[in-house]
Order: structure tokens, then C-alpha cells, then sequence
């Protein structure tokens, strides 16, 4: 059985440091979240934990800072945007139900120290997670370190003797010693690490050094350890860790225990870490679909018992939009790339209810019988309201077959958009995922038509497998999600934008998107001509000035005339030289 105590703030750090920049659409910062994420999976993946812990350190002075003011007094003050990101991190574990300890004036190392004493027992290997050298002094028979960053990553007490030449229960001599630039302990005045080795090999401890200070050869090293004596002592106390910070660890508190998938997916959306929630999916599918009741529009009956159950729940619902159809349309391969038209085929599903859906699917040859004609006079009224996810686009589909598509009253994509305009992906999967904690099915190709011997009799096809169980989904979800931001709109003060701005513009913008604009050719070929005109122009007076032609286009030159040549004095530098950017300009 093995148990891995981890030094959290060691790994926020690296984890910080290894990915420069990464955050989400809105700005957030998560770099260090991601790396800690990664850092987290690789080492579970890599040695399969039976017990895992993580503790942190606290920012308030420790007992060490009150034995010394000047304790890590050089470090530098944790980045703003790493600080920002210490809670997210916590989450992430706790979304991970990996525990966490941490107790005020103390360090994380000190919590590790008292969790594996607390633990350690007949046949439990405790490894610590980290990489300083400060933790080299627990290692015993039962404890090792465990730099995962490192080749030889464990670190046991045979290591620790062929590396510092003495074993981990003189480290903290050792340290006492020859001190510690990282944490501002100060040691003897002028031994190091070599020298310091020397002495524990030769005396064995400090106490015994400093009780046989006499039998040292070297005056001035004799007279520099007499002079450095109370300095070596409080050097001792500030490496040595405590295994007493006042806290209860059981055993059974650390086993590993399934993640809870849930709020680990929910927190991995909202900080679009898209590759961990591709893992997520592999080791915890989502939870099944919703049940749902998909109906298949197989001719004018079956669309006439679809329009009557729009008009029956237009009766029953009351407000603005709640008598709306959400209408899904999806493109087999053809359809909307100006394809042969009587290989086009198109899905529409249409919803009126968060459970159930009507499916049809659509080709040129159908919509010339009495139930493509009817569906294609009610998509095309604009008197019935109509929500759907990217109008646009699903004008183009149907228009791809000749079906116009009005009566468009909300668009889901729309409102997650005036909801955050920084997201750069606004799917339906995805915005239904984030939203509604349902994933969406993967598109499939949409199935051909049946046909009779008779064109005019042509029908939807009957089967509800391939795209007619996973369109239901969409149409269902595109319903549930556009009364969802419509209430967020409405909280947030955008509902007058939504409806008076953004929703006209659609047919707009579809139309526009599907004409084109007009462009002045000969104008714009002026406009090119008189510009080249005009850099010539400032081209040769550039030269003049310069005293010499050279490439303006090259930073190195343009440094060369500027700072070298003409002597203007140099406002900024990068790696490379003087800075020639615009605000330099």
C-alpha cells in the first residue's frame, strides 16, 4: 500500500511557471489550474496512489518567521494571477475528493511531515511529493521522497547518503550549516555545501563539531564556525520540519475515492479545458440521455397532427415566446454547398415540448407532396414563432432547398453570445453541456428518403435510429437552453438588446451572408494606386533623411539608422537590441 502526501504550493508554483499564458474567453487566468490538473492526472496515471493528500502553505507568518524576521525574506510575493488561481485549484480537488490540509503558522512541508507521522505504519510506503530538499530529512525506512520532475524520481535513504554524503537524519546539520540561499537561512560564515559534508563526515553531528571545535586544523575555518555558532543554531531550527502541527489525520481520510465526475465536467467547461474533459468522457461517459418521444413526420396527416399539437400548446401557454417551436435544421453533404439539388437532403426537428419531438426529413423531390408543402408554409410563416441555434445558418440550409425560414423570435447562439461575447465557441453542445449538464449526441449523416413508385407518394422514412433520435436531442435542447438565457438576458439587462436589436438583424445578415455586397472595383483599384503612390513617397524621404536607402521594412536596420547612424536616443530595448515598435516610432 502507498500513499502520496503532495506539496501543494510547490505544484501550484511549477505548475504556474511550466504554461505561461492560458485563460478563459472571459479572462480568467488558468495555467496553473491546468498544469496542476496534468500534473495531478500524470501522477495517479504513472504509480496508482492508494492514499493521496495535498497540503499548502498559509500566507501568514509561520513560527519560523517569529525566530527570524529575515526567513525567506528575498523571495518574491506569490504572482497576482497565481494568487487568483489557489481557489480554483482547491476546488479542483475537492471536485477530485482528493483531501486537503493546511493549518496557519505552519508550511505545507510541516502538514506533510505530521500527516506521515500520523499515518505511517507495518507495510505502508508514504512517499512526500516534492521537490526540496528540506523534506530529505524525513526520509526513513517508511518515507521517501518523490520528485516527479526528476529521472530518478525517488528519493530513499541510500539517495540521500550518495548524493549529500551524509543520511537524511544529519540533513538538517548539514543545512545548519552550509544554509539555504532559497529560504534566507543564513548557516556558518563562509562553509558551503563541500566543506559542510566534510565536517558532519569528520564529526558527526553539530553538537559534537562544535564540543571538538578545537581539533579543526584551519584557524580561520575554526575561528569563522566559533564566530557563526548562534547563527548555526538558529539556522538548525529554521530547516528542521516539525511533525507536530496540531492536526488529526486517519488513515481512511486519504484513500482514493472516484472523482466526483459531475462537478469535476462542470468546473472543466466553465475553464474550457476542452482536452480534460475529452479524458473525462473516455474514463466517465456522461450520463444517458433524457428520455425522450420522437415522432416521425411521414406524410400530410402526420403533419397536420404536428400542427395541431402547436396550436393546442399555443392555447395552454401564456407569455412572450412560450408558444414558440424550436426548430432544428441539420445538412446532409450537399445540402448548402450548392450541390446537385436532388441529392439534398435536410433534418428538421422541431420541438414544443423539453421531452418530445417531431422529426422530418426533407428532400426536393418531398416537398412537392401535399406534407413537404404544408411544412414548408408553416416554416416559412412568419407568423409562428420560431427559436432555433444560429438562424442564419439554418436559412441557409433550408434555403438551400428552396424552403424559405421566417418567424425567427430567439436564437440561442445569439443570447449566449450577448451573455459572454468573449467565448469563441458557442455550439449547441457545448452551450447545452455548460448549461443544461446534458451533452448533446454526435451528428449523423442524414438517411435518404423512402420512395414508392410514385414520386408524389415519397414519405419520410419510418426508422428512428441514425439522425432522427439524436435531431430530437437537439431540437428538445435548443428549447430548454433559449428559456434558460432568455431569464439570464432578462437578469442581466439585455433582454431590449436581444429582441429589438439583435434578433432583427438576423434575416438581415442572413441575406446579406447569402447576396453578398456590391464592391467598386475601379475604386478600390484607385485607392491601391494612390497608397503605393504615397509610400514611395515617404519611402524617399525616408532614404533622404537616412542620408541612404536601407530595408524599412527590417527592425535591425531601421536600429541601425536610428540609434547608430542618426544617434536618437534609444527609449526602450528588447532581447534582440533597441526597440523600433510603434510607441518607440
Amino acid at each position: 500500500m502507498r500513499a502520496f502526501l503532495i506539496d501543494g504550493t510547490a505544484f501550484c508554483y511549477r505548475a504556474f511557471h511550466a504554461i505561461r499564458e492560458l485563460s478563459t474567453s472571459d479572462g480568467r487566468p488558468t495555467n496553473a489550474v491546468y498544469g496542476f490538473a496534468k500534473m495531478l492526472e500524470a501522477l495517479q496515471r504513472r504509480e496508482h496512489p492508494d492514499y493521496l493528500s495535498v497540503a499548502f502553505d498559509v500566507g501568514a507568518p509561520t513560527f519560523r518567521h517569529k525566530k527570524y524576521d529575515r526567513y525567506k525574506i528575498q523571495r518574491k510575493p506569490m504572482p497576482d494571477l497565481l494568487v487568483a488561481q489557489i481557489p480554483v485549484i482547491k476546488t479542483l480537488l475537492k471536485a477530485y475528493r482528493i483531501p486537503v490540509f493546511e493549518h496557519e503558522g505552519y508550511e505545507g512541508e510541516d502538514v506533510l511531515a505530521t500527516i506521515a507521522k500520523q499515518i505511517v505504519g507495518s507495510g505502508l510506503e508514504v512517499f512526500l511529493v516534492t521537490g526540496d530538499k528540506d523534506a530529505l530529512q524525513l526520509v526513513n525506512s517508511h518515507i521517501k521522497v518523490y520528485n516527479p520532475h526528476k529521472e530518478d524520481a525517488v528519493m530513499d535513504a541510500e539517495s540521500v547518503q550518495a548524493r549529500y554524503g551524509v543520511g537524511p537524519d544529519r540533513m538538517v546539520d548539514l543545512m545548519a550549516l552550509m544554509g539555504d540561499a532559497t529560504d534566507n537561512i543564513p548557516g556558518a560564515f563562509g562553509i558551503g555545501e563541500k566543506t559542510a559534508r566534510q565536517l558532519l563526515q569528520q564529526f558527526g553531528s553539530v553538537d559534537e563539531l562544535y564540543r571538538r571545535l578545537d581539533e579543526i586544523e584551519s584557524v580561520p575555518r575554526r575561528t569563522s564556525l566559533e564566530a557563526s555558532r548562534e547563527q548555526v543554531e538558529l539556522s538548525r531550527e529554521l530547516a528542521r520540519i516539525t511533525a507536530d502541527v496540531p492536526l488529526t489525520v486517519r488513515l481512511d481520510d486519504l484513500k482514493i475515492q472516484e472523482p466526483d465526475w459531475r462537478a469535476l465536467r462542470a468546473l472543466f467547461r466553465d475553464l474550457e479545458f476542452k482536452r480534460l474533459l475529452a479524458s473525462l468522457d473516455v474514463r466517465a461517459p456522461e450520463a444517458p440521455l433524457p428520455a425522450l418521444t420522437t415522432q416521425t413526420l411521414k406524410g400530410p396527416s402526420e403533419v397536420e397532427a404536428f400542427l395541431k399539437h402547436i396550436q393546442k400548446t399555443q392555447q395552454i401557454k401564456q407569455g412572450p415566446g412560450a408558444s414558440a417551436v424550436a426548430v432544428w435544421c441539420g445538412a446532409s453533404q450537399g445540402a448548402d454547398a450548392g450541390a446537385d439539388s436532388s441529392s439534398q437532403r435536410v433534418t428538421v426537428a422541431l420541438a414544443v415540448e423539453a421531452a418530445s419531438a417531431w422529426v422530418a426529413h426533407l428532400d426536393p423531390v418531398q416537398l412537392r407532396t401535399e406534407g413537404g408543402g404544408r411544412l414548408r408554409a408553416w416554416l416559412g410563416d412568419p407568423r409562428s414563432p420560431k427559436i432555433c441555434h444560429d438562424a442564419k445558418t439554418a436559412k441557409r440550409i433550408l434555403g438551400s432547398l428552396g424552403v424559405a425560414f421566417e418567424g425567427v423570435c430567439g436564437d440561442t447562439m445569439v443570447a449566449a453570445h450577448l451573455l459572454n461575447p468573449a467565448r469563441t465557441n458557442q455550439t449547441l453542445s457545448d452551450l447545452s453541456a455548460e448549461y443544461l449538464d446534458q451533452p448533446l449526441p454526435a451528428q449523423t449523416p442524414v438517411p435518404r428518403p423512402q420512395a414508392s413508385a410514385s414520386a408524389q407518394q415519397v414519405q419520410f422514412p419510418e426508422e428512428r435510429g441514425s439522425a432522427t433520435a439524436p435531431a430530437g436531442h437537439y431540437a428538445c435542447a435548443t428549447l430548454r437552453l433559449h428559456d434558460l438565457l432568455r431569464s439570464k438576458l432578462r437578469d442581466t439587462g439585455l433582454e431590449p438588446l436581444y429582441l429589438e436589436l439583435e434578433l432583427p438583424l438576423l434575416s438581415v445578415l442572413a441575406r446579406m451572408e447569402a447576396t453578398g455586397i456590391t464592391v467598386d472595383l475601379p475604386y478600390l483599384a484607385g485607392l491601391h494606386a494612390s497608397m503605393d503612390a504615397e509610400l514611395a513617397r515617404l519611402t524617399e524621404e525616408i532614404y533622404r533623411l537616412a542620408g541612404r536607402p536601407f530595408n524599412v521594412k527590417s527592425p535591425k536596420q531601421l536600429a541601425q539608422v536610428l540609434f547608430e547612424q542618426l544617434k536618437l536616443p534609444v527609449v526602450k530595448r528588447t532581447k534582440t537590441g533597441p526597440s523600433t515598435d510603434s510607441h518607440v516610432l
